[in-house]
């Protein structure tokens, strides 16, 4: 069957086979290419409170309580604004205390290090444009150039590329930090190339059992908790965010995992989240917190 209806102006025409059509129930939704909620004339909406939803269920547990990670996954983006930044020092200054940051995590785990990618003409393009206002000047950054203001740099998509690969490069490229950091526990950096490096001492090896062409940290973030889960004692992931937090809970329990997980912020003090035990108490939420996009095959 196939019902054709005129409704302001748009032509609408359902299709059913072997079941009935409430018409008045099609017509109670807004007529739009796109869910209005989500969306404006201008591109995807901000949402600026998600961090109430990670608030109101997360389950803290004690530092005294909360156990020692032997595996720690941590989001580079909000690494990045904890360090310090030397006011009149140059870009190599801020990399190295990276490495003094990323050497205090090594001494008690090994350490997954994860940037976002920045891909042209990304479907992220619009919300990170969004994000850049009033961030406008671009500089050219080496590793001698004199440090610009952190927004300046960690609050543009072309400065903070730049940033990126620099520390990707020196992370992976520098023997003497690797031959002083990673004695005890490796470091694996994923940055622009689709497969993350490894090293520990002066082995240094390609991950393509980690290969992922994910833009979004936070997707990696989980592939790399989910990859680790077998080996693991305990995983700990260092992230304040909310996106991250309803991935971990979902993939969590769609893979049946039961190794120990905490979520901590990179900045000292705050709240450490117990994953499992919080899925535990909201069990019957969880499957509807995230909902994937179907695969759909777009080959001609």
């Amino acid at each position: 069957m196939c019902l054709v209806i005129i409704h302001n102006s748009r032509v609408i025409a359902l299709f059913s086979s072997d079941r009935d059509v409430d018409v008045k129930d099609v017509l109670a939704y807004e007529l739009a290419p796109v869910p209005t909620a989500m969306f404006t004339e201008d591109g995807m909406r901000i949402c600026k409170a998600k961090s109430t939803l990670k608030k109101s269920l997360q389950i803290e547990v004690s530092r005294r309580n909360a156990g020692d990670a032997d595996v720690t996954v941590i989001d580079g983006s909000a690494l990045l604004w904890t360090i310090h930044w030397p006011a009149d020092g140059t870009v190599a200054d801020f990399i190295e205390n990276v490495k003094t940051r990323l050497t205090s995590y090594l001494s008690e785990s090994d350490v997954y290090l994860i940037f976002d990618r920045y891909y042209d003409y990304s479907i992220k393009s619009i919300t990170r444009d969004v994000r850049e206002t009033g961030v406008n000047k671009k500089h050219h950054l080496l590793l001698s150039t004199k440090l610009p203001a952190q927004k300046v740099v960690l609050s543009s998509i072309e400065n903070k590329k730049q940033l990126n690969l620099l520390l990707c490069e020196e992370l992976t490229q520098d023997r003497l930090f690797h031959l002083r950091s990673t004695n005890k526990h490796k470091l694996v950096v994923t940055g622009e190339d689709p497969c993350p490096i490894e090293i520990k001492m002066e082995e240094r090896r390609t991950r393509y059992d980690l290969e992922n062409q994910q833009e979004e940290a936070d997707t990696i973030i989980v592939q790399q908790v989910l990859g680790c889960a077998g080996e693991a004692h305990q995983i700990s992931v260092v992230s304040d965010d909310t996106d991250v937090f309803v991935l971990l809970l979902h993939h969590y329990h769609q893979a049946g995992l039961d190794v120990p997980l905490i979520m901590e912020s990179p900045c000292k003090g705050r709240a450490i989240v117990d994953i499992k035990s919080t899925l535990a108490k909201h069990s019957q939420i969880v499957k509807n917190l995230y909902q994937p996009m179907p695969y759909r095959d777009v080959t001609p």
